[in-house]
């Protein structure tokens, strides 16, 4: 079956951003990341964010959420703050077409994302991405 995506409007995002909030809590455990869920909702009420969700036929499969970043002196980036897909699914490349079109529209010089999960350095690169830097951070 196709997977097709949503893209959540700002005034809808009060009906599912409880579905993904749960998810976003364990992505940033898995991740350690340096946001927070409560970070993501203001990014998508503000309009600083999109929310992407992925349906099979009736079923929620995932999301992704960007942001546009602008690049001193070049096109923007196509920033991906997070991304979940339920593991019964396999149906990750569609996200990554999705990401795809996004950037062609934006007419972006890249897409990026931020990750700390070792599993990502075999992934990435099938997908066109390489590692570009690390971030080292000690928490006080």
């Amino acid at each position: 079956m196709a997977v097709k995506f949503s893209k959540i409007h700002v005034d809808d995002l009060q009906f599912v951003y409880e579905e993904i909030e749960e998810k976003l809590r364990y992505i940033v455990k898995k991740s350690n990341s340096d946001w927070l869920p409560a970070d993501v909702y203001v990014g998508l009420k503000t309009k600083q964010a999109d929310l992407y969700i992925a349906y099979e036929g009736d079923e929620n499969i995932g999301f992704i959420i960007t942001e546009n970043h602008p690049n001193i002196g070049g096109g923007p980036t196509l920033f991906v703050l997070a991304a979940y897909q339920d593991p019964k699914y396999n149906q990750s490349k569609h996200g990554y077409e999705l990401l795809d079109r996004l950037a062609e529209e934006l007419k972006a010089d890249n897409i990026e994302f931020e990750t700390s999960r070792p599993g990502w350095q075999k992934i990435a690169p099938k997908h066109g991405f390489k590692l570009v830097s690390y971030t080292y951070r000690k928490d006080l």
